[in-house]
């Protein structure tokens, strides 16, 4: 997975799993306290809260990395954590997720450069490139994301199961993370289920 985002062109960061439930907020999402688990005495409240989505993080890099550059094309693969109900450790699934914005072609000294900027059809084509790197295929259908902006987001299946979302973000979670007016694309996938379906495919390709 990582090799083929980053023949397409993103960067991998890896950032903090603690995070705060604001940042949650922030994206739209119905935050109860008592389903995240939280550290009791933190160094700040920026990190006071273990991460159920990559998405928040991702947002603030790209706001910190748009003071240094245009063109911002990222992803990240880590774990989030899922309280279970009589257990004492969570469930700790893997998540995909990948923001891009600016440009379609970083600034340089090549002249003729492609500077219109990237949107939903762009972070498609990502994800396009990404299953068939993987040797999959799938399906984009409507689908809805508090963080994203309605008529520009969509969901990809595999087979029976829905594995993430992808879209523009809405002008308010965008102006919530203090990002440019610009478009801005998000996408988040279970990678868990991403991998089994490529496991799956590769038995398949495999037998007699």
């Amino acid at each position: 997975v990582r090799d083929v985002l980053v023949g397409c062109g993103l960067d991998e960061v890896i950032t903090y799993s603690l995070m705060s439930l604001d940042d949650e907020r922030r994206l739209g999402l119905e935050v109860d306290p008592d389903r995240y688990i939280s550290v009791r005495n933190p160094l700040s409240a920026e990190r006071a809260t273990l991460r159920q989505t990559l998405l928040p993080s991702l947002l603030h890099t790209t706001r910190e990395n748009l003071r240094f550059a245009d063109h911002v094309a990222i992803f990240e693969v880590g774990a989030v954590y899922i309280p279970v109900e009589g257990q004492l450790l969570p469930e700790e699934p893997q998540r995909l997720a990948i923001v891009i914005t600016g440009p379609r072609e970083a600034r340089s000294w090549v002249s003729g450069q492609d500077r219109s900027l990237m949107g939903f059809y762009e972070l498609k084509g990502i994800a396009e490139g990404l299953l068939k790197g993987l040797h999959l295929a799938g399906t984009f259908e409507p689908g809805q994301h508090p963080a994203l902006h309605p008529g520009r987001s969509a969901q990809l299946r595999i087979g029976d199961a829905v594995i993430g979302v992808l879209g523009e973000l809405h002008p308010r979670v965008r102006e919530r993370f203090d990002l440019p007016a610009q478009p801005v694309c998000a996408l988040e996938l279970d990678l868990d289920l991403l991998l089994a379906a490529e496991t799956a495919n590769a038995g398949a390709e495999m037998a007699p």
